[in-house]
């Protein structure tokens, strides 16, 4: 994830959760796939696909204009048709 740093932990938990898109993605016959990154008290929003992931910036997901941004993709994935939604 850009913006991040580079420390063998967070090389780890980064692999480990493009792991888990590539598994979702290959189980589930998806063509992309929308994954909520959360640590600690800021979320990130991630659209994988099969060439790779689109990562937004860190945001404070607990209060603010970031718990609008949650609020609001959640809203806006809730309205997408299954196929906008990544289902095959």
């Amino acid at each position: 994830f850009p913006g991040e740093r580079n420390s063998m932990v967070g090389q780890k938990a980064r692999g480990q959760i493009s792991a888990y898109a590539a598994i979702t993605m290959s189980l589930m016959f998806r063509g992309h796939l929308f994954t909520v990154v959360v640590v600690g008290g800021y979320a990130r929003l991630v659209r994988w696909d099969r060439r790779g992931s689109i990562v937004t910036n860190r945001f404070k997901y607990t209060e603010g204009p970031g718990a609008l941004i949650l609020f609001e993709f959640y809203l806006r994935f809730a309205q997408l048709t299954r196929t906008q939604r990544g289902l095959d």
